[in-house]
């Protein structure tokens, strides 16, 4: 890197040199720190994304079920009660609910006692 003649003496252009060096090799490590950060961000926001979508997918395909299996009337109740429900585990276990429930109060009451 050239540093223009201002009238410094040499030790202290020597000395600007290597705090500009340090400077441009912490300001890359830094730049590089922002990006993989900000990669890490777009992953973690892209996973939310997907998983949200996927329980958004089960949520749906339990409420079918619903519907061919008790009615509309209950798959209507069920789709207020499915919407509070994040966890994927527990749409699961509503899922299993639908094959052994004998009716639609029988799941509902199943959902009402957790």
């Amino acid at each position: 890197m050239l540093v223009p003649d201002l009238g410094v003496p040499d030790a202290a252009k020597s000395y600007d040199l290597k705090v500009l060096d340090m400077l441009e090799t912490e300001s890359l490590t830094w730049a590089d720190r922002m990006r993989a950060e900000g990669r890490e961000e777009g992953r973690e926001e892209g996973r939310e994304e997907g998983r949200e979508e996927g329980r958004e997918g089960e949520r749906k395909l339990l409420l079918r079920l619903a519907r061919i299996r008790f009615g509309e009337a209950l798959a209507r109740s069920l789709a207020t009660r499915l919407e509070a429900i994040a966890d994927a585990d527990r749409l699961e276990e509503i899922g299993e609910w639908l094959l052994v429930c004998d009716s639609g109060d029988a799941l509902l009451a199943r959902l009402g006692q957790r």
